[in-house]
């Protein structure tokens, strides 16, 4: 058995016992009880940095994977866009459809072309698809997000650095600047946030240089339809979560998010929703129970 596989087993009790923490634990301890790693100050400053530089490279990896995420966002936006141009040209360069006269002449009837038009234009609100990353583009950030949190990446100059920002996450304002310029995104929230849960950065990969902001959202319950008030906006019916992103949440938010997720599917079906279904159902019991009682204008509000 190698040390990998001695670990792992340690780790997946401690995890089946829902307390990954306690792996972590059982190592220090294990190094402060067993051997003489810890006895000393220079070997406590050496764990330390040890630490400290597992720790790093775990918010690098993080970093690249955020900045990965927001490559591919920006690539399928401009990949839909051009597939947008081409297919708007397509339709200017369409010939406009004949129809015959009483004597047998072929005859341009716009009106034909017009029609055409409309039921292409139907059909793209049919087709279009969920929101990539479950957020989206403008022209001076990218955006995606999961349930309880969003991330925003904010492309600078290179050569940016830290000391030349400003950054100010408030509640329910949002404002990030280059000293001595205007200010980049200056404005509300569409929702208000966990400031102490919500973070910035400045990172760079691949030859670009970004400000990425990572919001913990004060509802962790809710879509957001965009970050900024004023700026584009998603239609947030169209998000349709990973089933592998529910399976990551405890029971009861998982049951919530299903919940909303079903309600959701419901209204857009003009059918019930779960709390008029519980209602409903609450009612016909009360009817079975008291039969003596006239329920024939009973109306659920």
């Amino acid at each position: 058995m190698t040390s990998d596989d001695a670990l792992s087993t340690v780790y997946e009790k401690c995890r089946q016992d829902k307390d990954e923490w306690e792996f972590v634990e059982q190592i220090f301890s294990f190094l402060r009880r067993k051997t003489s790693l810890l006895q000393s100050k220079e070997n406590v400053a050496r764990m330390q940095k040890i630490a400290l530089k597992h720790v790093n490279i775990a918010e690098q990896e993080q970093t690249e994977q955020v900045k990965r995420k927001a490559d591919e966002t920006l690539k399928a936006v401009k990949k839909k866009k051009k597939k947008k141009k081409q297919k708007k040209k397509a339709k200017t360069t369409q010939p406009t459809q004949t129809k015959e006269d009483q004597s047998g002449n072929k005859q341009n009837d716009p009106s034909l072309a017009e029609d055409n038009d409309e039921n292409n234009d139907e059909g793209d609100g049919k087709d279009e698809p969920p929101p990539l990353g479950n957020g989206g583009k403008t022209d001076k950030y990218i955006w995606t997000q999961i349930l309880e949190e969003l991330t925003v990446n904010i492309p600078v100059p290179l050569g940016t650095r830290g000391k030349h920002m400003i950054v100010d996450l408030d509640v329910e304002t949002v404002k990030v600047q280059i000293k001595g310029q205007d200010p980049i995104v200056d404005g509300e929230w569409i929702d208000r946030i966990d400031v102490d849960e919500s973070t910035w950065t400045l990172e760079e990969s691949n030859g670009e240089k970004m400000v990425v902001l990572t919001i913990s959202k004060f509802n962790k319950m809710s879509w957001w339809k965009g970050v900024v008030k004023g700026d584009p906006t998603i239609d947030t019916t169209k998000i349709q979560p990973e089933s592998s992103k529910l399976s990551d949440l405890d029971g009861e938010t998982r049951s919530t998010v299903e919940k909303m997720m079903f309600d959701q599917r419901q209204k857009q079906m003009g059918l019930p929703t779960s709390e008029d279904a519980k209602k409903q159902e609450i009612l016909k019991k009360f009817m079975s129970q008291h039969p003596e009682m006239d329920f024939s204008k009973a109306q659920i509000s």
